[in-house]
């Protein structure tokens, strides 16, 4: 702990004294993520609320509700090229392919 970053430190001494293993859990968080201003951010909002309500858990669920949804733009590729798709299909059963293909 001694060689450990100030922001880090403080982290331990104002809400994870006693409580070691949720501690390196949110440590394994930080590293692997790269993220310490975020869990920071969860923090003071977890604060705000309750100074007893900050926890792992509650801070993980906020900084993955701030996280960018990746999965989501790739399901709206999804559905896009589906509907272009629909759209190719109506086209030739109408004989129009050459109108759709031009646009």
């Amino acid at each position: 702990m001694r060689q450990a970053p100030t922001k880090i430190k403080n982290i331990y001494y104002e809400h994870y004294i006693g409580k070691e293993k949720e501690f390196l859990e949110l440590l394994f968080y930080i590293q692997m993520n790269n993220n310490i201003d975020e869990v920071i951010s969860a923090i003071d909002q977890l604060k705000a609320i309750r100074l007893d309500y900050v926890s792992t858990e509650r801070i993980l669920f906020l900084c993955e509700q701030s996280l960018p949804n990746e999965g989501h733009s790739m399901q709206h590729d999804d559905i896009t090229k589906q509907a272009e798709d629909n759209m190719m299909a109506y086209a030739a059963l109408f004989n129009q392919l050459e109108e759709v293909t031009s646009s």
